[in-house]
This record gives C-alpha cells, structure tokens and sequence, in this order.
C-alpha cells in the first residue's frame, strides 16, 4: 500500500494538485453553506437561497474529483522538489 501511494505521489503533479486543491475548497465551501442560518427562502423547502449555490459547489466537487481519477493512469509534470518552490515564492516576495 505504500509503495501504491508513493507511485502515485510521484506521478502527481501540477494539475492533479490543483484538482484537488479545487475539490477541496469547494468542499469546504459546500459545507460552509450547508451551516449558515437560512435568512429567508422562497416559500418552497426545495427553492431557497442557498439551492443555486448549492448546485454549482457540488458540480464543482464531482468535475473536481472526476478530474482527478481521470488523470490517475496519466503522468503529470512533477511538481519539482519544495525548496524549489520556497526559492520561487521568497523570489516572488523580494520583487513586489
């Protein structure tokens, strides 16, 4: 099993990170929604104001995670090594 996750980890790359990455915030973001207090509805149970929002979030999770299963078999671009990128975002820091 882990020897199938660090094969996996290897294969990842940008656009698998940032599939997940949208997956999760829009999860995040779902689940926010789902924990507000209903400040008015349309007089339906099935129409209110979060029933839109609702509906493109977990679009957003299901084209999220279907991204990430489709791009399981594919190798992406490696991501490159994380000094690499704490080098780019100190570089990035000093030019603003």
């Amino acid at each position: 099993m882990n020897s199938h996750v660090s094969q996996l980890w290897a294969k990842s790359g940008l656009q698998s990170l940032i599939c997940l990455i949208l997956a999760s915030f829009a999860g995040l973001g779902f689940w926010t929604l789902e924990t507000q207090v209903q400040v008015f509805s349309f007089g339906d149970s099935l129409f209110d104001a979060q029933f839109f929002p609702r509906i493109v979030l977990g679009l957003i999770v299901v084209t999220a995670l279907l991204c990430c299963v489709a791009r399981i078999k594919k190798t992406d671009e490696p991501i490159g090594p994380f000094s690499g990128w704490i080098m780019a975002f100190v570089l990035l820091h000093f030019l603003e």
